[in-house]
């Protein structure tokens, strides 16, 4: 069978792009053919480190049991309307106006994501709250399964991309189950590099919405080594040397800038609505070092905190990623300071209009 690069394949190694186009083929198979020289990349013998040029063809053996290439069911999307913004210019003074429009109910398996915006390789969604940004197989939920964010975008996506024989969207950063606001997805290998690269050298600017317990009176930066401990699935901040736990994972620096916008009192207990932003991205990093520094979240039972007060149904605490800015978008000429703003889920605004009287 011949198959043909294409522009998301562009630089990947060989290896990689017949693991993603040929799933049902052994790991083991594909080295095998790769090692005899059966797997040609324009007539000639391919090694598994190439790096494949777009329009290239690869043919593999009928014989290898590889089976079909996977299907891409993807197409370009709508055009771009980017949010752009002055870069130079502060951040608006006033963060949180009125949802310019509500966020989209979602239903598993049906309603599709809440898209901010597209374009440039990226696609900016505004996800939901109780819903995993991955898991499950590309095609779906496993039986019993739930849905996920990432199944949605792919169903938003189905049949609107160029074909690929490696490159699949997916989410480009994460966010917890509970925590609602900003995602952005990969929608090209180039959006994707992109995006990666900034983040590693910390040129996205996040900002969230949280409501803490306790009375933050001032702004504060919290500024630790944080580590995940494994057996418990949490994240703590890490102890001094000579008292940091054993293992590789011995601290990664996390820094978070955390302001009050307004303080109340219920039941005896006090609660702050701040403003958050991470010049980091550790797993649960706000949740942590906000239990570290006394202020947990309220309803994160997890981190310590207690029960959100009056909360009816299900608990949990209220984190929205309210704000991402990216300080350019790739092109020609590139795009400048993208910025985005998510609405808050109704729960967040009922519970800020009930706690804080906003």
């Amino acid at each position: 069978m011949t198959l043909r690069a294409r522009e998301d394949d562009d630089g990947r190694r060989l290896d990689r792009i017949l693991r993603k186009a040929l799933p049902s083929m052994p790991l083991s198979a594909l080295h095998r053919l790769l090692r005899r020289g059966l797997v040609l990349v324009d007539g000639r013998p391919g090694r598994g480190r190439d790096r494949i040029p777009a329009g290239a063809r690869i043919t593999v053996p009928e014989s290898a049991g590889a089976g079909r290439p996977r299907p891409s069911p993807f197409i370009p999307g709508p055009g771009e309307n980017p949010g752009t913004r002055d870069p130079a210019a502060p951040w608006p003074a006033a963060p949180w106006p009125a949802a310019p429009r509500p966020a989209a109910p979602w239903s598993a398996g049906r309603d599709l994501p809440d898209i901010l915006w597209e374009g440039a390789g990226l696609l900016v969604v505004n996800k939901a709250p109780g819903l995993a940004v991955h898991g499950g197989g590309p095609r779906g939920p496993a039986p019993g399964g739930e849905d996920t964010l990432e199944q949605g975008v792919r169903r938003y996506l189905a049949g609107r991309l160029p074909p690929s024989l490696s490159f699949t969207p997916g989410p480009l950063h994460r966010l917890d189950k509970p925590t609602s606001g900003i995602v952005v997805f990969s929608t090209t290998l180039a959006g994707a590099r992109y995006f990666s690269a900034l983040l590693r050298e910390g040129k996205i600017r996040k900002r969230y919405l949280g409501i803490l317990e306790g009375s933050l009176t001032k702004a504060a930066v919290w500024e630790e080594e944080l580590y995940r401990a494994g057996g418990e699935q949490k994240t703590r901040v890490a102890g001094p040397p000579g008292k940091r736990p054993p293992g590789p994972d011995r601290g990664r620096r996390a820094r978070t800038r955390v302001s009050p916008i307004a303080r109340a009192a219920k039941d005896g207990a006090f609660y702050t609505l701040a403003e958050i932003g991470i010049d980091t991205g550790r797993t649960h990093q706000i949740r942590a070092q906000a239990a570290h520094h006394g202020h947990p979240l309220a309803g994160d039972r997890k981190y310590g905190g207690g029960p959100f007060p009056g909360r009816r149904g299900p608990g949990g605490f209220f984190l929205h990623a309210a704000e991402l800015e990216i300080p350019g978008a790739p092109g020609d000429p590139p795009a400048q300071g993208l910025f985005f703003r998510a609405p808050p889920p109704e729960a967040f605004s009922s519970a800020v209009r009930e706690l804080f009287g906003l």
